[in-house]
């Protein structure tokens, strides 16, 4: 399986609508008919793409294919991951493993520590988070800020 990142372009907005609606199960339960869920999907795509703008933004293709996508920003003393995710297809076949496995090892040949947030409802993502020794440094209650320091006893690595 070979696994390989891009920069975005362009022509990847409808795949990376797709993804995003994919990885948003948390708009099921507002009881709102179809339409209006797209409107706010719709919203809340682009308003995290404009976020996001300034970002490092890569597709993960699998044999040419796109499958996820990571956006990474690059700080003095830490990456931050902004999004890691798969279509729900290619979900726990290793593949976000291999992703985090590469940016880690990224981290901590530059000395750098890792963060994200992780929204609570996505207990896949925290339990491979907290397989890789982030631990939780604030937890807003709907959304869970992780880091992970290479140089910590904890870190992978060193287990």
């Amino acid at each position: 399986m070979n696994i390989f990142l891009r920069p975005v372009q362009k022509n990847d907005e409808p795949f990376l609508y797709e993804l995003f609606v994919s990885s948003r199960p948390d708009l099921d339960w507002i009881g709102a008919d179809d339409e209006v869920k797209g409107q706010i999907l719709t919203q809340q795509f682009f308003a995290e793409e404009q976020g996001n703008a300034g970002a490092d933004r890569r597709i993960a293709l699998l044999d040419d294919k796109p499958i996820g996508r990571l956006y990474l920003r690059e700080e003095e003393t830490s990456i931050h991951i902004l999004a890691i995710a798969l279509l729900p297809e290619y979900r726990s076949r290793g593949i976000g493993t291999r992703l985090l496995e590469a940016v880690q090892k990224s981290a901590a040949e530059s000395g750098k520590k890792l963060r994200l947030r992780v929204m609570w409802f996505n207990g896949a993502a925290r339990s491979l988070y907290e397989r890789f020794a982030f631990r939780v440094i604030n937890d807003s209650g709907v959304c869970v800020e992780m880091e992970w320091d290479s140089r910590s006893p904890h870190s992978r690595d060193e287990e």
